[in-house]
C-alpha cells in the first residue's frame, strides 16, 4: 500500500532501500542524509522539485555515491526484498547489504556519515562540483567525473552482468515480501546504452535515452541505409533515421564527454586480441621507445597477462615479445608475428572503445580499451563498410594498418564490447545453453546488454542472432521469471526502427507478458514497473492487451 507521507522508517539517518531512476539496478541499501550532513559541493547541485539526499552504501564511501532521490525512489529497508541470487550476481550489492547489516548493529548517526564524507573529500577521492578549484584541478575533476561514470557502469555490471547491461533482477520465484514504497510514484528505469559486461546484472552508464512514446513502424527486413558516410548529415536519411540520429546527437551533446583520444598510442594501454580459433588474449603492453638501427628490435618488451580463451583454454604468451596465436587461415608464421609490431600488422584492425583518455599518461585506465580484431572478420561487414551506401568507418593508420572509427564507439562501455568482439570473431557470444536459473539470469543480462550495443552499431545480424538465442531457451520459460522478459521488452519496444528482429521479440515478449498478466498485476513491485512502462510505450500496451483479450475469449468459448 502506498503511503502519502514518508514514514519514520525513512527519516534522516535511517537505513533505506533506494531505487535509482533511469537504471535497471535492483533496490540498493542506502542512508538518508540531511543537507547539513552533506558536503556543500554536493548540496549546490540540488535539482528542482522535491528531493532528498541518500548515500548508497559501497565498500568505498565517498560523495560519488550521493544521490538526489525523489520520495518515490525510497523504500523501507527490508533485506528480504532482494533475493540472494540478485545479491550474488550484482557486483557490489552483496557487500552493500553486509555494510547495511553492520549499520543496524552499530550506532552510526548523521555525524558519523558527515565525517566520513568530509574525510573522503580531504583525501581527494571525489570532487564532483568544486567551484573553487584552479585550472589544474579542473583536469583532475574531469578525470574523477569520468572515473565515477565508469564506476557506475561497472557497479551494476557488468553486465558479464550485464551490460544487461550489464540487468538488475528480481527473483520472482522467491516468496519473500517485496519492499514497500515510501513515496507516491515509482519510476521505471529508462534504457541505458550499454556499458557493462554481459555477465552482470546491469546495463552500463553510457548515455541515457530520454523516454518517449514511439509510433508504430511497419515490419522491415532491412535497416534503412544511410547514403552518407557522415552520420551527422541527415539530408539523405529516411524519416526514421532522422529521428534516430537527432535523438542520439541530442543525447550525446548533453551527457557524453567529448572524444579526446587521438591516433597516437599512449605509453601504456590495454590490448585485447580476438581470434576465432584460439580465443581471447588480453594483456597490458608498454609501448617501446623507437630507436634507430638494429637495436630497435631488441627494445621491444611486452608485459603479458594470459587470459582464458573463449573455449575455456588458457594460453600463455611470452613476456619478451608481442605474440599472437592467430587463425591458421591467416597464413601468418609465428616467427613473422614475433618480429612485427602488432599495432602495425595488416592482418588486424584496431578498435578503440570507450571515452577518450589522456595519451600522455602512463597509467592504464578503464575508460578506454584497445581491441585488435582480425581484418577478415570485420572488413566486409556492411554496417562498417558498404559501397552502396558510401559507408566506411575504417581509417588508415600508417602504411598498411587500419582503425575502426565508428562514431558510437566512444559512447560504449569497453566491457560491453567484449561480446561484440566475440560475435565478430566466431559468430556467437556469452552463454550458449543455459541450464539453471542463475545461468538464465546471466543469459538475459548478456543478451539485453549486447542488444543495446548492437542497436548503437546497427549490427542487424547480431540482433538476429540474439533472437535465435532467445528462441533457443523457450523450453526454459519456467525459469524466466517476470523481470527479464519485461525489461527486454521495454528495450525492444522503444527502438526507433522496426526490423524483423524487433518484431519477433515484440511478439514473443508481449505474448509472455499477456500469459502472466495476472502475476504481474498481483506483484506490488512488478505491477508498478509494468504499468509505468506501458504508459510510455502504448504500442506495447496495445499488443499485450490484444493478446490478453484473445486469451480471455478462448477461455470463455
Amino acid at each position: 500500500m502506498r503511503l502519502a507521507s514518508i514514514p519514520s522508517e525513512c527519516a534522516p539517518g535511517a537505513l533505506i532501500l533506494y531505487q535509482e531512476p533511469r537504471s535497471l539496478l535492483p533496490l540498493w541499501p542506502s542512508i538518508r542524509l540531511t543537507e547539513e550532513a552533506t558536503p556543500a559541493s554536493f548540496v549546490r547541485t540540488r535539482p528542482y522539485g522535491s528531493r532528498m539526499i541518500v548515500l548508497k552504501l559501497t565498500s568505498v564511501t565517498n560523495v560519488g555515491q550521493l544521490r538526489w532521490a525523489h520520495p518515490s525512489d525510497i523504500f523501507r529497508f527490508d533485506p528480504s526484498s532482494v533475493s540472494e541470487t540478485i545479491k550474488r550476481t550484482t557486483p557490489g550489492l552483496h557487500d552493500a547489504f553486509a555494510i547495511a547489516n553492520e549499520t543496524t548493529t552499530s550506532d552510526y548517526n548523521l555525524d558519523y556519515w558527515s565525517v566520513l564524507l568530509a574525510s573522503s573529500l580531504d583525501e581527494g577521492k571525489v570532487g564532483p562540483d568544486n567551484e573553487d578549484s584552479d585550472e589544474d584541478d579542473e583536469e583532475m575533476l574531469l578525470a574523477i567525473q569520468m572515473s565515477i561514470a565508469d564506476a557506475g557502469c561497472k557497479a551494476p555490471k557488468s553486465s558479464k552482468s550485464s551490460t544487461y547491461a550489464r540487468t538488475q533482477h528480481i527473483d520472482t520465484h522467491a516468496s519473500n515480501p517485496v519492499a514497500h514504497s515510501c513515496g507516491s510514484d515509482l519510476r521505471l528505469p529508462v534504457r541505458t546504452f550499454s556499458q557493462t559486461s554481459p555477465q552482470l546484472l546491469t546495463p552500463s552508464t553510457s548515455p541515457l535515452r530520454t523516454p518517449h512514446a514511439f509510433g508504430h513502424y511497419p515490419s522491415s527486413s532491412k535497416r534503412p541505409m544511410n547514403t552518407s558516410p557522415d552520420p551527422s548529415d541527415t539530408g539523405t536519411q529516411s524519416p526514421s533515421q532522422k529521428r534516430r540520429s537527432s535523438h542520439k546527437l541530442e543525447s550525446s551533446s548533453q551527457k557524453n564527454p567529448p572524444r579526446t583520444y587521438s591516433q597516437n598510442i599512449p605509453k601504456s594501454y590495454r590490448l585485447t586480441i580476438y581470434d576465432s580459433d584460439d580465443g581471447k588474449y588480453e594483456f597490458v603492453a608498454k609501448r617501446p621507445e623507437r630507436v634507430a638501427g638494429p637495436a630497435a628490435q631488441s627494445s621491444k618488451r611486452t608485459e603479458v597477462r594470459d587470459c582464458p580463451s573463449v573455449s575455456g583454454k588458457r594460453q600463455s604468451v611470452s613476456s619478451d615479445t608481442s605474440v599472437l596465436r592467430s587463425n591458421s587461415s591467416a597464413n601468418l608464421a609465428p616467427d613473422d608475428i614475433l618480429e612485427e609490431d602488432l599495432e602495425e600488422s595488416d592482418h588486424f584492425v584496431q578498435v578503440l572503445v570507450g571515452p577518450g583518455i589522456d595519451i600522455t599518461s602512463d597509467c592504464d585506465t578503464n575508460h578506454q580499451r584497445r581491441f585488435l580484431l582480425m581484418k577478415k572478420h570485420v572488413w566486409d561487414r556492411p554496417y562498417f563498410r558498404d559501397a552502396v551506401s558510401a559507408r566506411n568507418y575504417f581509417t588508415p593508420r600508417g602504411e598498411n594498418t587500419w582503425e575502426l572509427n565508428h562514431p558510437e564507439l566512444t559512447r560504449i562501455c569497453p566491457d560491453d564490447f567484449d561480446p561484440i568482439a566475440e560475435f565478430l570473431s566466431d559468430g556467437g557470444f556469452g552463454i550458449r545453453q543455459p541450464e539453471d536459473e542463475e545461468q538464465i539470469t546471466t543469459f538475459f543480462v548478456q543478451c539485453t546488454t549486447t542488444w543495446q550495443v548492437a542497436e548503437q552499431l546497427s549490427m542487424d545480424d547480431l540482433l538476429d542472432h540474439i533472437v535465435e538465442k532467445v528462441h533457443g531457451v523457450l523450453e526454459l520459460q519456467d525459469l524466466w521469471g517476470l523481470w527479464h522478459p519485461m525489461v527486454f521488452a521495454f528495450l525492444v519496444y522503444q527502438a526507433d526502427v522496426a526490423l524483423d528482429a524487433h518484431v519477433e521479440l515484440e511478439t514473443l515478449f508481449s505474448e509472455y507478458i499477456a500469459e502472466h498478466y495476472n502475476a504481474y498485476l498481483g506483484h506490488p513491485y512488478f505491477s508498478d514497473n509494468l504499468l509505468t512502462g506501458l504508459r510510455r510505450r502504448p504500442e506495447m500496451e496495445r499488443d499485450i492487451l490484444a493478446k490478453r483479450l484473445d486469451r480471455l475469449e478462448r477461455q470463455l468459448s
